[in-house]
């Protein structure tokens, strides 16, 4: 096997500053697409009631 090369501080910063804002991205597109579908739903639900 190969030896393992650890990342630098500066690396190690990035990618996390990568991971968190991907994150926070997703969440908030899942949140914007729950909230149309719930309204959606919702509207279906109330035009058949």
């Amino acid at each position: 096997m190969k030896r393992v090369s650890w990342p630098g501080r500066d690396e190690l910063k990035e990618s996390t500053i990568v991971v968190l804002v991907t994150v926070a991205v997703i969440t908030v597109i899942l949140f914007i697409v729950d909230k149309i579908l719930d309204l959606g739903i919702k509207g279906i639900i109330q035009s058949l009631g």
